[in-house]
């Protein structure tokens, strides 16, 4: 379940990003991983660096996009879960 109250950081001495057309490119500097973010992915990235909750992230999401609240919320953690995994972000 995600906590829509918790704090999103991203690790900014760790990670280096860039947008590229409609793709937005991470880079964890200390293992020199790279992954690729969609459009939408781009869209989470850039309200992260906004400091924006879960909750304004998905809200955000929604207005943008056609997709139903529970499919947002959903992908929403996996993202979430899988930049914590890789260093990307910290989650308070």
């Amino acid at each position: 379940m995600l906590n829509f109250i918790m704090k999103l950081v991203i690790d900014k001495e760790v990670v280096c990003w860039s947008k590229l057309d409609d793709e937005t490119l991470l880079m964890n500097l200390d293992t020199g991983y790279c992954y690729t973010l969609d459009e939408m992915g781009g869209k989470i990235w850039e309200m992260l660096l906004e400091n924006r909750l879960p909750e304004e992230i998905v809200l955000g999401i929604m207005t943008e996009y056609a997709v139903e609240r529970p499919v947002i919320e959903n992908d929403l953690k996996a993202l979430l879960d899988h930049l914590q995994l890789e260093g990307l972000i910290i989650i308070e």
